[in-house]
């Protein structure tokens, strides 16, 4: 005999979402809904400062790679 499991959730509050998506000391605005639907529509804290970071070293290799071209060309 097949036995049913009751399975229960919640959803999370703002505060969890918030924290889940790396944001510990903001404050969003606006009404509960406005505030989840900015916290959802965020890039994760980690995940923006590793692009930024990987954008950054990219950009100063490529930068140390042209001084030298220019040097050599002089």
């Amino acid at each position: 005999v097949p036995q049913w499991l009751d399975v229960l959730f919640r959803m999370l509050r703002n505060h969890e979402l918030a924290a889940a998506m790396g944001f510990d000391e903001q404050v969003f605005c606006g009404t509960s809904t406005e505030q989840t639907r900015q916290i959802g529509n965020a890039v994760p804290v980690n995940t923006a400062t590793a692009l930024v970071t990987s954008v950054c070293a990219d950009l100063m290799k490529s930068a140390r790679g042209s001084e030298s071209r220019h040097a050599d060309a002089a």
